[in-house]
């Protein structure tokens, strides 16, 4: 076995850092479009808490305590046309999935919702860098 010379994963490190962490944009805006948010059609809809994150698409949306997440979360991506994501039924009865502009206004207008938020990628505390965004749906 040849020995490995110690500075070698340094050297690799120095060459390949620069190619391996360059962004020319800032990541928002590497994103390929962010749909606009269509104002729901009821007098008091659920709110629509955070910001857009293309790195995390879809919403997170949270029903009432009383809700059955097993039932409730089904019926809406049925009437609405969207694919879950996620089901939630012990921390919280919810669901997160991708939905088009006129779904999310519809399903923060159903009486079973007590908040939206738009879904985020929690980056590491401690040395982490953000991921590379994949593009938004074309619903």
């Amino acid at each position: 076995m040849i020995p490995r010379p110690p500075y070698l994963g340094v050297v690799a490190f120095v060459a390949l850092y620069p190619v391996a962490c360059r962004h020319s944009e800032p990541l928002q805006s590497q994103c390929a479009r962010v749909d606009p948010v269509v104002a729901p059609s009821c007098a008091t809809p659920a709110p629509l808490l955070g910001q857009t994150d293309c790195v995390a698409p879809g919403f997170i949306v949270v029903f009432h305590a009383q809700v059955d997440a097993q039932v409730e979360a089904p019926r809406l991506a049925s009437a609405y046309g969207f694919q879950l994501t996620h089901l939630w039924t012990a921390a919280l009865e919810g669901f997160s999935a991708e939905m088009s502009p006129q779904a999310l206004a519809a399903v923060r207008c159903e009486a079973s919702v007590t908040s939206v938020e738009y879904n985020q990628y929690a980056y590491p505390a401690v040395g982490g860098a953000p991921p590379t965004p994949r593009a938004a749906p074309s619903n």
